[in-house]
C-alpha cells in the first residue's frame, strides 16, 4: 500500500488544518445534512425552537472536572477572554461580576457586539441566555449550556439557535467557534483539577 502525503503551501495552513481536524476528536461535529437532535433538557423559550432556527448548533465534550468547576468558568463571564480568545470586552451590567438569573451583559464574539440576558440559571446544571446584535441587524440567538455528571467529571453540552439575515453564510465559522470554546473550557477546567 502506497502512502500519500499532502504538502501545504504554508506551514501555517497545514498547522491550522491539523488543529481543526484534532479539534473534531474533542467535540462532536454537527452539519446541516445530519444535525444532532436538540437535548430534551434544554428549555427552549418561545420563538427560539431549534426546528425553526436559521442555524442550530449542538456540540459536546466530556470534561474530567466536576460540574461545579466547569460552572465556575461559565458564570465568570468577565473572565472569559482569559481562556477563550474569541471573547472580548465582557461587561456584566447588573451583578457581582458573575452571571446570575436575569442579569444582563454585553460582549464581543466573532467580531460582533452582543447584548445578552441570562434566562435560565440552575447552578451546576443549566445556563442559558438570549443575545441580540447591538448593530440593529435583527440577528438574535439563544445559547444553552447543560452540565451532566459522568464518571470523574461531566459532559458539557452547548446548544444554540440563531435567527436573522446572513446567519447561514456564517454557519461554519459559528460552529468552529463553538467547538474551540468547548476545547478551551475543557483545557482550563481540567488543568484546575
Amino acid at each position: 500500500m502506497r502512502r500519500r502525503y499532502i504538502q501545504f503551501a504554508s506551514q501555517r495552513l497545514g498547522c491550522a488544518l491539523k488543529a481543526i481536524i484534532a479539534l473534531n476528536f474533542f467535540v462532536s461535529r454537527v452539519d446541516a445534512a445530519n444535525p444532532a437532535p436538540a437535548s430534551t433538557e434544554v428549555q427552549w423559550p418561545a420563538g427560539y425552537s431549534p426546528t425553526k432556527a436559521d442555524l442550530f448548533t449542538h456540540d459536546e465534550v466530556v470534561i474530567h472536572a466536576s460540574p461545579a468547576t466547569v460552572w465556575d468558568y461559565l458564570v465568570a463571564a468577565e473572565q472569559w477572554p482569559r481562556w477563550y480568545s474569541n471573547s472580548h470586552d465582557v461587561t456584566i451590567l447588573n451583578s457581582e461580576h458573575v452571571l446570575r438569573p436575569g442579569c444582563r451583559f454585553v460582549w464581543t464574539t466573532f467580531g460582533v457586539r452582543l447584548a445578552s440576558t441570562v434566562a435560565e440559571f440552575v447552578p451546576n446544571k443549566r445556563l442559558g441566555w438570549f443575545s441580540t446584535h447591538v448593530d440593529g441587524s435583527g440577528v438574535r440567538s439563544y445559547h444553552a449550556w447543560l452540565l451532566i455528571p459522568v464518571g470523574d467529571g461531566c459532559r458539557l453540552i452547548s446548544e444554540s439557535t440563531e435567527f436573522g439575515p446572513n446567519i447561514s453564510s456564517a454557519a461554519e465559522v459559528i460552529r468552529q467557534g463553538r467547538r474551540f470554546q468547548l476545547k478551551r473550557i475543557k483545557a482550563v477546567a481540567e488543568s484546575r483539577q
